[in-house]
């Protein structure tokens, strides 16, 4: 987890970025190889992730 990234947020998007890190593909969902978006399940203020392996 990045220093002072949200302990909730990291829970909620670490699937996405473990398997994006692993080179899983989100197709047909993304129109980006090693690409997805995930958010974090706030419900009073949600956050709009972008996972992208470069």
């Amino acid at each position: 987890m990045p220093e002072g990234f949200c302990p909730w947020a990291w829970i909620d998007i670490y699937p996405n970025v473990s398997a994006i890190a692993c080179g899983a593909t989100y197709t047909p969902w993304s129109n980006k190889e090693r690409q997805t978006i995930v958010c974090c399940t706030d419900g009073i203020r949600p956050v709009v992730f972008k996972v992208e392996a470069f």
